[in-house]
């Protein structure tokens, strides 16, 4: 048997791939095909896809702590709560994948739809808090307390701002800059700290997701206006940049300790 032969034998799905790749890059250059596209997506595509790349980087964020709470024996409330949270936060961008769509019932400038898809911007930062919390400190009011006050008083804000004045904007500066940017930055903070006080450095990518995080969220407030809206969409980008060192973060925690051990 010829070395060729053995290698195509010990590796066949690649082997197959490969062949496959030729035969499509035969086809291509043979035929230089043009593919149709979707109407409705001619004037939304920038937000159909930020919010499908937004949704895609939430879910690995969620899957991998999940993951790691159940394989690490499902001992850590902390990590469970976080992947929960990041998990209910996609529902936000999921919706604006449907409104891109042009689906009547997820269109966010309706206030009831608007509460629909992003009262869960509220859980996740009651989330983000507990889970924090719950490893920096053994007080409970700081820890339950603080959490349900997010909660309670968040839906009141929104149920008040929303379902009754019917302001999604008056609703969301408060929520913005009242709950959701000083909570982002202190978690941030918080994972500062834990990292001087671990000696672990990858707690810093954390620092910097959520402090980035937060300011791309103040720049909602002066760019959503439909004449700067393009504005707008570059701090969308931003803000999904955020997110990537959030993920490397929570996934070079565990490596490190492990190198460290």
């Amino acid at each position: 048997m010829s070395e060729a032969t053995k290698f195509i034998r010990n590796n066949l799905t690649y082997s197959i791939s490969m062949v496959g790749l030729f035969a499509l890059c035969a086809y291509v250059l043979a035929f230089k095909p043009h593919l149709g596209g979707l109407d409705v997506l001619k004037s939304t595509f920038f937000l159909f896809g930020l919010s499908l790349d937004t949704v895609i980087l939430l879910w690995a964020i969620s899957f991998f702590l999940m993951y790691r709470w159940y394989y690490t024996g499902r001992q850590s409330v902390s990590t469970l709560v976080w992947g929960l949270s990041f998990l209910v936060y996609s529902v936000v961008f999921i919706g604006l994948c449907l409104e891109a769509l042009g689906i009547g019932w997820a269109n966010s400038n309706d206030p009831v739809i608007f509460f629909m898809f992003r009262n869960v911007m509220i859980l996740w930062t009651a989330g983000m808090w507990f889970g924090i919390s719950n490893i920096l400190t053994e007080n409970k009011v700081i820890r339950y307390g603080l959490s349900g006050l997010i909660v309670i008083a968040s839906y009141i804000w929104f149920a008040y701002g929303l379902l009754i004045l019917a302001d999604i904007e008056y609703t969301m500066y408060g929520f913005l800059f009242a709950v959701w940017i000083p909570i982002s930055v202190t978690v941030g903070y918080a994972f500062y700290l834990y990292g001087t006080n671990t000696g672990l450095s990858s707690p810093k990518f954390l620092t910097v997701g959520f402090i980035f995080l937060a300011i791309t969220y103040m720049a909602w407030a002066p760019w959503h206006f439909p004449d700067v809206s393009y504005i707008y969409f570059i701090w969308f980008f931003l803000f999904e940049v955020s997110l990537v060192p959030i993920l490397i973060g929570f996934i070079l925690i565990p490596v490190e300790r492990e190198i460290r051990r």
